[in-house]
């Protein structure tokens, strides 16, 4: 991946659940950069059902806050132009992926074309001696503490993209690209 060829967008959902194909987007961060300046985004989106109690516990969201929140399709536009063309990256970027395509054709729409690519593989790669590879573990590992709530949508994409920007400080330049290389999904 050549540097600032194309624009990176760091992205995180927070959902009802883990299916995709079932559960809804219920809050939306992302952190593009675009030639090294990056642009902050986040929005809550109204599921359109109460959320699982286990889902209130991890980010402190209610119910009340998000029937007021839009609903994806008044969203949809703004995320597809941050995606769009770009390079997204993700912890664990096979779950966005899947919850991006499943919200557009729940509204009619095709998903914005962007490649994906994974915090998660690229841990794998440059760390194979963690014993696991959640964004917690990654991030303890380098160092990095959480600006925000965990489990909240802007907080996790900022610490995506905080974890890239160590990466790219501390590791060989050759064994990054490499690891980038074999992490996209």
């Amino acid at each position: 991946m050549k540097r600032h060829a194309t624009p990176i967008v760091f992205l995180d959902f927070e959902t009802t659940g883990g299916v995709a194909a079932q559960d809804r987007i219920l809050e939306i961060g992302l952190v593009r950069v675009e030639q090294g300046k990056p642009v902050f985004w986040e929005t809550l989106v109204n599921p359109g059902r109460p959320m699982p109690e286990i889902v209130k516990t991890l980010t402190g969201l209610t119910d009340a806050a998000l029937a007021t929140a839009p609903e994806f399709a008044e969203v949809a536009d703004t995320l597809a132009d941050f995606v769009r063309g770009a390079t997204v990256v993700a912890h664990n970027a096979p779950f966005e992926r899947e919850f991006m395509k499943a919200e557009f054709a729940r509204i009619g729409r095709v998903v914005p074309h962007a490649d994906y690519l994974c915090t998660r593989r690229i841990s794998c790669a440059l760390n194979p001696e963690l014993p696991k590879h959640s964004m917690d573990v990654v991030a303890d590992d380098a160092g990095l503490r959480l600006s925000g709530h965990r489990h909240r949508a802007l907080p996790d994409a900022r610490l995506a993209y905080d974890l890239w920007n160590h990466w790219r400080a501390t590791v060989p330049r050759l064994a990054f690209e490499a690891a980038i290389r074999d992490s996209f999904v």
